[in-house]
């Protein structure tokens, strides 16, 4: 591809979803429902790309746990406001969308951490924090029962014949007889164990409950005759269990294996590790006869019951990805290194994951040869080299076989690179201990199978990789390297703000020093070479990329653009423009010749570690801190179609248009531009005059005496009230007036306007609104649209689908001068600004609004530095606020970083410079003090 990249768009990404919580399997054992933070993210394990999600990801709100209602196909949700919500599953999510069934509010005083339904369906078990269980009739839609315990409740159990068994953190047992009319609740108190109880399993077609505990043993109890039948050890701290179709109980714990027991004798049968982490959570679903174990890691691993055999594996959440590498010919796998010990190996089209063990430690580089793309490089904080072979076990799967291990590094080996040619193949390596090693490849086809010991350290066990020259590379850390394409030089960058450049001897594999490239002022995070030409490009925390020319050493070109560090950098379209990425998640495409920036795209929320490209550069992938991987691909062609497209319609509208006109037909023309947003019909009534509040707002009275001479009054607009009875006006509807009713004529004594915007008849304004001012818009509907309907004779609506405000000028008025001023009005309010105070902008001509970031006053100021200002800002209890507004008759909105001030111009620039210099971290004092003068010479100016 040769077409300069214009822009890029996201094709698909790796996401989040499993963050930690309760994983929940679906009736028909295809789907899982799994808890991403505020939503449920539901798993199509049959089809990925059927998945979809549950809930409202903007909503603040943190699931606490889930249940689902395997009989009325239902999905309940615990929020930390104790809180449950009812979702109706749909059978075919393609057609029909999860829809919220019903809320109610649990009265816990605590978050609800344990949901249970009874295996009919009709009773559910909430468990709180607050020592309490409560039991819920849901076809009644009452609370039946409300249990106090001991302490914190873990784990909950419906048995047989109406008893609840519940568990709690101290290792009690209570078992409550839930039957209508029983005379006593609590019935039976087991002291069986003396830690957290982290299970309660009901064996199936009997009256025995099994408690798992993290004090190692399990014991097993008869609910009917209330007895302790045995305690047995299991000689690990269980973290949860679950009872196969065999009748046999398997467990997990913090050793990540797998265990199965004969119930009765505690007798292990078989076990199979299956993590290296530990394994928090496992269930059985008995239709698709499979097994769910969730990793301390968030993993999520699908098991075969017969053989334990690991049938599917899907990452939860990727913390935080180092590195991305393209495999196969094809391209259709990818292997990613992240701040777990485990190399996460994609398959591209289906997004299918493998954890493939090896390192002891974080994972910070992947590399891949062009020569052969089933090679797989990769090195840890654990100062290890190991080399992989990616093996293809069919179409769709494949893994990673270890061939060979390298070690000498005294520290972290932060980067890796391989030879662009199989001729003399090395492997180059840098590290934190400021070295670079150089290994030869050569004997790699000689290399034989190894047999592995899973419980056994894979490096110690794999054949090693000699180490053919060593030396000091830099003076501090070193971050990234590269071979030319030649591979006759290496480039290295560190902290020593330094690129160096070394020669190869690819003979005798010795490495020779080839120069220094200085100029950057702060960190070397990345360094390229260019495929076609002798040319450097790197990247630096100095918020720059410099191209250099290798063979004068001297520095090309310095392209700023980058408001923070750069981290990665690549070439592209035949070395002729750039793609980079930096610490604040942004995406940049330069063009080198001009160093203008032809796009720039906000692809993550954190730094970006990896930037990649596939063999013909028609897609990149980038992953970083924020634990997405993206895949960008090229639209410049396809966005310019969809241009000209628009193009020529607005060409063949305009000639049909030319064409009616000349033909005369102006009722034929007028027709084909029709307004596009019709009003409703159907107004509701207004409300008496004496309605309207007498007395004016705060900000009014403030600003009265300052507005200039000549300025409008407020004015009534009387109308022809329809007979009838009013209607309720609600936020859902408010539609336009009745035809019939029309503005009076303005009296003869009332003064004039000296200047009134003219604009076409039925003018149109829209003001968005945000999710977090629907309640506050709600709650002052009447009040908002009180003046702009009866003052000032406008039509308002709230548009629920569009979720803005849409004001609209009569159909005979052209003046869009109260247009404007209600749209303000509008305006300032939505920002966060009390109706009394925004009302200012109808009655006063002269007031204006401002909007500025903290960021624009000092940019440098980030994370808790930002806190910090917004509480200067405030001042203890808003006093600081309060004291800026009544001096300077404004009002002041902190929303976020953002900052708006309402008021008279000259007192804009007042607050303004107020709020700037405790921005800039003025003393409170001195702003009291230069506010207290200013005021003093105001007073006596009247």
């Amino acid at each position: 591809m040769t077409e300069p990249i214009k822009e890029i768009a996201a094709t698909r990404s790796v996401e989040a979803v499993y963050t930690g919580g309760t994983v929940r399997w679906s009736a028909n054992g295809q789907k899982l429902f799994s808890t991403c933070t505020n939503v449920v993210r539901v798993i199509d394990l049959e089809n990925n790309s059927a998945s979809y999600t549950i809930g409202d990801s903007e909503d603040e709100l943190r699931i606490t746990c889930t249940a689902v209602d395997k009989n009325r196909n239902r999905l309940l949700v615990a929020y930390n406001n104790q809180v449950i919500r009812e979702y109706t599953i749909p059978l075919d999510p393609s057609t029909t969308k999860p829809e919220l069934a019903r809320t109610w509010k649990t009265m816990h005083t605590a978050p609800i951490l344990v949901l249970e339904f009874n295996e009919e369906g009709n009773l559910l078990a909430t468990g709180s924090a607050d020592h309490v269980v409560k039991v819920w009739n849901l076809v009644e839609q009452q609370c039946t029962h409300t249990l106090k315990g001991p302490s914190v409740v873990s784990a909950v159990v419906f048995g047989k014949n109406e008893k609840l068994v519940v568990g709690y953190l101290e290792g009690q047992l209570h078992l409550y007889n839930i039957m209508k009319g029983a005379p006593k609740k609590h019935v039976n108190t087991w002291n069986s164990h003396n830690s957290h109880i982290t299970a309660l399993l009901q064996v199936p077609d009997s009256r025995v409950v099994i408690a798992l505990s993290r004090d190692q043993t399990m014991s097993i109890h008869e609910t009917e005759t209330q007895e302790t039948l045995r305690v047995l050890p299991l000689y690990e701290s269980i973290e949860s269990g679950a009872i196969g179709h065999n009748g046999n109980l398997f467990t997990v714990g913090e050793e990540g294996v797998v265990k199965e027991w004969i119930i009765d004798t505690a007798k292990l049968i078989r076990k199979k590790r299956i993590s290296s982490a530990q394994i928090d959570d496992i269930s059985y679903d008995v239709v698709s006869n499979r097994f769910l174990a969730v990793s301390a890691e968030q993993n999520l691993i699908i098991l075969d019951f017969e053989s334990l055999k690991i049938a599917r594996q899907i990452v939860g959440f990727h913390d935080e990805i180092y590195s991305c590498c393209l495999l196969d010919k094809n391209e259709g796998f990818m292997a990613v290194g992240s701040n777990t010990s485990e190399i996460r190996l994609y398959n591209t089209k289906t997004l299918d994951c493998q954890l493939i063990r090896g390192h002891t430690e974080s994972v910070l580089s992947v590399v891949s040869p062009s020569w052969d793309t089933t090679l797989l490089a990769s090195c840890s904080k654990d100062n290890s080299i190991i080399i992989w072979r990616l093996v293809t076990t069919s179409e769709d799967s494949a893994t990673l076989v270890p061939l060979l291990a390298a070690t000498g590094h005294a520290n972290t080996v932060t980067a890796l690179a391989i030879s662009n040619s199989a001729k003399a193949p090395f492997l180059a390596s840098v590290s934190s201990d400021c070295t670079i090693k150089l290994w030869g490849l050569g004997d790699l086809g000689k290399v034989k199978d190894v047999k592995i010991d899973a419980e056994r350290d894979l490096v110690e066990q794999l054949p090693k990789l000699t180490c053919s020259s060593t030396m000091v590379a830099h003076g501090k850390d070193v971050n990234c390297i590269d071979i030319s394409e030649s591979d006759a030089l290496i480039a290295t960058g560190g902290m020593d703000k330094l690129v160096k450049l070394w020669q190869i001897d690819t003979h005798k594999m010795q490495l020779g020093i080839g120069g220094t490239l200085s100029g950057h002022r702060r960190g070397v995070g990345d360094v390229k070479f260019a495929k076609h030409s002798h040319k450097l490009a790197s990247c630096s925390g100095d918020m720059t990329i410099r191209i250099w020319n290798i063979a004068e050493k001297s520095c090309l070109q310095t392209i700023s653009g980058h408001s923070c560090a750069v981290f990665r950098v690549i070439f592209a379209r035949n070395d002729t423009q750039l793609v980079s990425a930096d610490s604040a998640g942004i995406i940049k495409i330069w063009t080198i010749k001009t160093a203008d920036c032809e796009s720039t795209i906000e692809g993550h929320t954190d730094k970006i570690w990896s930037l990649s490209k596939n063999r013909d550069e028609s897609e990149f992938v980038t992953a970083g801190t924020d634990g997405r991987i993206v895949v960008w691909k090229d639209v410049t062609e396809e966005k310019q179609k969809i241009e000209d497209e628009k193009r020529r319609e607005a060409i063949e509208q305009d000639q049909t248009l030319t064409n009616l006109l000349n033909r005369g037909n102006m009722a034929t023309s007028s027709s084909a531009f029709d307004d596009e947003f019709p009003m409703e019909e159907g107004m509701p009534e207004l409300l008496d005059d004496e309605d309207v509040p007498s007395t004016l707002p705060s900000l009014v009275e403030q600003n009265v005496d300052t507005a200039p001479k000549g300025a409008d009054e407020f004015k009534l607009v009387k109308r022809k009230r329809k007979a009838g009875n009013a209607v309720d006006v609600v936020m859902e509807d408010v539609s336009q007036p009745d035809d019939s009713s029309t503005p009076s004529e303005t009296t003869e004594g009332e003064p004039k306007s000296a200047k009134r915007s003219k604009g076409a008849k039925g003018e149109f304004r829209v003001v968005a609104v945000p999710k977090h001012r629907y309640t506050p818009l709600k709650d002052n509907w009447v009040n908002i649209f009180t003046p702009i309907v009866k003052n000032l004779g406008l039509q308002i609506r709230f548009n629920l689908k569009k979720r803005q405000v849409e004001l609209r000028n009569p159909a005979d008025r052209e003046e869009t001068t109260d247009l404007q001023k209600a749209t303000d009005f509008v305006r300032a309010f939505i920002l966060g600004f009390e109706v009394n105070d925004a009302i200012a902008l109808i009655r006063l001509d002269h007031l204006f609004l401002e909007t500025f970031e903290i960021a624009d006053v000092k940019h440098s100021l980030k994370g808790d530095h930002v806190s910090r200002a917004i509480g200067r800002i405030a001042g203890k209890d808003g006093r600081t606020k309060l004291v800026i507004e009544n001096t300077t008759k404004t009002r002041i909105v902190v929303a976020n970083t953002k900052i708006h001030i309402l008021g008279a111009y000259q007192n804009l620039k007042l607050a303004r410079n107020a709020v700037c210099s405790l921005i800039l971290g003025s003393n409170p004092s001195k702003v009291y003090g230069n506010l207290r003068n200013m005021a003093s010479r105001g007073a006596e100016r009247l």
